[in-house]
């Protein structure tokens, strides 16, 4: 997913997806579920401000979805 409005809201609706289902799934790890933020950009949200950015960006991190810069997808 990349990091404008579009991603950051799918990163974070899919990771509170898989920590819920984690719950019901007893062999799924919660460890072993990835999220995965490729921008091609050097920050966040590049439409609003660079501190906003940041701030999501911190946020992520903590919730373990992985923020990866000036990067993009060559397949999936």
């Amino acid at each position: 997913m990349g990091g404008g409005f579009s991603g950051i809201e799918a990163a974070g609706e899919l990771r509170d997806l898989l920590n819920e289902a984690c719950k019901y799934y007893k062999n799924v790890e919660p460890e072993n579920c990835r999220v995965l933020i490729l921008h091609g950009t050097d920050r966040l949200l590049p439409e609003i401000s660079d501190q906003l950015g940041k701030k999501t960006e911190k946020i992520f991190k903590k919730s373990n979805i992985e923020v990866h810069f000036n990067t993009r997808a060559e397949r999936i």
